[in-house]
Formats: C-alpha cells, structure tokens, sequence
C-alpha cells in the first residue's frame, strides 16, 4: 500500500518482476484480504511481468510495460 512505488520512473516496473500497488483505504483487514484475492485470481505472470498493476476496491489497473532499462 505505499503509493511510492506507482511513480514508474523512480520504482521501474521493467527492471523487476513488475510493481503491484494495493490501494485499499478504508477498509477492514478482511474486506482488503478478500478484495485482494478477487483481484489477484485475475492477474497472470504474464500480465504481471513488467509492469505496474494498481489493484483497487473498483478494480484493477495494468499499466503497460515500458522498455526502460
């Protein structure tokens, strides 16, 4: 949840694994740990790989990779 890591040029998605940023304020520790694993089922390694992936209450956004190195 440290929104530190959605500024790409700081934290490159590219040079790692890819970056995933959990923004779930106002949340009971239950209702984040289920919103979680709803959005997480729909993320692959492929889709992961490279990128920044924001997951939200609402969804989840997938920035696409850069070629950054």
């Amino acid at each position: 949840m440290d929104k530190d890591f959605t500024r790409s040029l700081r934290f490159p998605p590219a040079k790692c694994g890819g970056v995933v940023v959990a923004k779930l304020y106002r949340m009971t520790v239950a209702q984040a740990t289920a919103t979680s694993q709803r959005h997480f089922q729909s993320l692959s390694e492929d889709k992961i790989r490279g990128r920044l992936i924001i997951i939200t209450r609402d969804g989840v956004r997938i920035r696409p990779a850069t070629n950054a190195r």
